[in-house]
This record gives structure tokens, sequence and C-alpha cells, in this order.
């Protein structure tokens, strides 16, 4: 919570992105047990504000009125595609090894760090009314 309060949401959520890839990476190609669980460990503490940043960031572009849809929606389907993936992701899991799978998610949060640049305004100390 001190984190989310004292950094732009914007920011945050783009390094938070990041850490996830980089350590995501480290860990899929990590062969030794203390890089393993150090690359997990961070990978999942990452992961965690990254989550919380998106669920804050996300409620704050939208107007009241539409903002329940707006963000219902999209949980709504990341949850089916949260499903789906396993089925999608296992072969190249299969086929290329944790690294590659891993760099292939990394590729795709990169793409999603330079939409939120690009697209996501600034929200820390705005009225929900003003953005």
């Amino acid at each position: 919570m001190p984190i989310v309060e004292r950094f732009q949401r914007r920011t945050l959520l783009i390094a938070s992105s990041l850490a996830v890839a980089v350590f995501g990476i480290t860990f899929g190609f990590a062969t030794t047990p203390v890089l393993i669980v150090a690359a997990g460990f961070l990978t999942g503490m990452a992961s965690v504000v990254q989550s919380n940043v998106t669920h804050i960031y996300q409620a704050e572009l939208f107007p009241t009125a539409i903002r329940a849809r707006s963000v219902g929606r999209p949980y709504a389907l990341s949850r089916v595609i949260g499903a789906l993936l396993p089925f999608a992701t296992l072969p190249i899991l299969h086929a290329l090894g944790a690294g590659w799978l891993y760099s292939l998610c990394a590729a795709l949060i990169v793409v999603l760090v330079v939409l939120i640049g690009i697209l996501g305004p600034r929200t820390n100390a705005k009225s929900l009314d003003t953005i």
C-alpha cells in the first residue's frame, strides 16, 4: 500500500511488469537452486505488486457510471484466458523449455509496457473526474 501511494501508478505498473519479465526469464533459465529460489521469489513479489497496481490503476481510468463494467469484463476475460492458457503454453514448454516460454511471456509483457507507456494517463493526485 505505501508503494502504490508513493509512486505514480502508471510508472509502478511499468516497472513491476518489467521486473516480472526479467525475473521470470531468469527463473526459466536458472540452473542452480539458489538462483531458482531467488528468481522465483522475486518473480512472485513483482507479480503481486503488478497485480495490485493493475487493479487500482484500471479502476481509476473509467468514470463511476461505467467503472464496474469496464473493470469487470476484462477481469472475467482474464480468468477465461487464464484457464485456457495452459493448453497453449504446454506445447511450447515441452518443445522449447521453460526459459523460452518465459521469454515469450516477457515479450508480451514488453508490448503491455509500451502500450501503457504510450496510452496510459498519470492518475496519482488527480480527481477521478479529471482523468
